[in-house]
């Protein structure tokens, strides 16, 4: 009898360290999924696309571009632009990547593939009575992962209008 009593209490103290055993395993099987996670949110925000813009007057203030430079590393295969703040700002149609409706003047796609240091340009209209920068927001694609980046953009002043 004393012999089964040893054998059932080693048999116990097996079955709560491989229940220990078990949970510990567990939480290390959770640590490692978070950590990965982790890891992959970092490096997506690594590759963050970087953007710098200007507005350039063409023939004395005969029309005006929207230029979008890319200064961050990694090339990507084209953007889109939505124009989210900018009182007197919007793309003109006539041109590629812009709805030709004029149902949607605020947005614009770059479909060509945008290097380093490259630019994206677009022709733009600037009404008389319009703000002094406009706030872009650029959402940027490569593969499945996806950057909404905030760009603002001084718009040049109106001389006309400041002539006094």
């Amino acid at each position: 009898m004393g012999m089964a009593i040893a054998a059932f209490a080693v048999s116990v103290v097996a079955v709560v360290i491989a229940v220990l055993s078990a949970v510990y395993t567990r939480q290390q099987a959770i640590s490692v999924q978070r950590l990965a996670k982790i890891e992959v949110e970092r490096r997506k925000a690594e590759r963050t696309p970087a953007f710098v813009g200007h507005i350039e007057e063409v023939n004395e203030g005969g029309w005006y571009r929207l230029v979008l430079r890319l200064t961050s590393a990694e090339p990507l295969p084209g953007v889109s632009v939505e124009i989210t703040e900018g009182r007197g700002v919007s793309f003109t149609t006539g041109q590629y990547g812009v709805d030709q409706s004029g149902a949607s003047p605020g947005s614009a796609q770059w479909n060509e593939r945008l290097a380093p240091d490259s630019t994206a340009v677009w022709r733009v209209a600037l009404a008389e009575d319009r703000a002094s920068v406009v706030r872009l927001n650029v959402t940027a694609r490569v593969g499945g992962d996806e950057w909404p980046v905030a760009v603002v953009v001084p718009v040049p002043p109106n001389i006309a209008s400041n002539v006094h």
